[in-house]
């Protein structure tokens, strides 16, 4: 799971490099401000990241920094796959996925959206809202971790033996739950921490009063939705299966994050908790619903990622403060 894990971030890596980056955010902006093609072909393989000088030297240009940062969203959203294919996906097999994911399936959703494209056009009035990825970065992982968990089956012996209401409690005391609370708490830490990055890094600069405090609200956010999940989730697991769990704390946690994601600056605080605590009751109903079609997804990707983040897309319309 681990060697997954670091490979997708390798091949993410190269992927955007060479054709991610051009397809997603390539391309002529016409004079209406929006994308002339569907995909940019310009910059393949960071071609134009580097300007000559009047000296004759050559200078980085705002595209390197830009590029880094949007790959780790790019890098995100391929690790959200391997999460639902754990324990059973070839190696093989998943790097040629991230490569496609990576160089096509990502990009293409990028370019409609953040890249000034057609979606981002389509629907300028009153304006497509997603500032940290909750719908381009985790809706597109999400599923994709379905359509993986599909494919490739579930684990042997997952299901045997088991029926409804045995799939719904199941747990740490089932052979196929976490093999570590500790390691799965530390997990969950390093994931709050670096999704604040996220948040407060969506503003792209802190140079002047208004992105800071903008960051600064995404700030406060984030950590009051994914307080809110945190609570709410384990405390209906709870009221199901009569006992706190910590598998459902961690995820609780990870679907308040999520669901703020898309509103991390445009919600009032208290509406943030609504919305981080909405979306962890949503992750653990449709992770018990997996459960009862005997979908095998280990760590809830689906549930955590394509549902909530589908949630946070409508909260950050349904709560805009305008």
């Amino acid at each position: 799971v681990l060697v997954i894990k670091l490979a997708a971030v390798c091949m993410s890596s190269f992927a955007w490099w060479s054709f991610g980056w051009s397809f997603a955010y390539g391309g002529s902006v016409g004079s209406d401000g929006f994308k002339e093609y569907f995909v940019g072909s310009d910059q393949l393989f960071a071609r134009g990241f580097l300007r000559g000088t009047f000296l004759g030297q050559q200078e980085p240009t705002t595209r390197i920094q830009e590029w880094f940062f949007t790959w780790t969203f790019c890098a995100a959203a391929a690790s959200i796959v391997s999460g639902g294919l754990a324990e059973r996906a070839h190696l093989v097999g998943f790097c040629i996925h991230t490569v496609m994911m990576c160089c096509v399936t990502y990009p293409v959703v990028v370019a409609s959206t953040w890249g000034k494209g057609w979606f981002a056009k389509e629907s300028q009035n009153p304006g497509f809202t997603d500032f940290a990825g909750a719908g381009i970065v985790h809706v597109t992982g999400g599923f994709a971790a379905l359509a993986g968990s599909l494919m490739v089956g579930p684990r042997p012996y997952r299901w045997e033996n088991l029926g409804p209401m045995a799939r719904i409690v199941s747990s740490f005391t089932d052979s196929f739950g976490p093999s570590s609370a500790p390691l799965l708490l530390l997990g969950t830490f390093l994931t709050w921490l670096g999704w604040i990055g996220f948040t407060c890094g969506s503003t792209h600069s802190m140079n002047t009063a208004e992105n800071g405090f903008q960051a600064a609200q995404a700030a406060v956010n984030t950590v009051l939705a994914a307080s809110a999940g945190g609570i709410s989730a384990p405390l209906l697991r709870c009221m199901i299966i009569t006992r706190l769990e910590t598998a459902a704390f961690c995820g609780g946690i990870r679907a308040g994050l999520v669901a703020i994601t898309a509103a991390a600056v445009n919600v009032e605080s208290g509406y943030a908790v609504v919305i981080g605590l909405i979306g962890a009751l949503l992750y653990q109903l449709v992770s018990m619903l997996l459960k009862l079609m005997k979908v095998d997804d280990p760590v809830d990707a689906f549930a955590i990622h394509g549902i909530v983040g589908i949630w946070g897309i409508l909260a950050a319309v349904f709560f805009d403060y305008g």
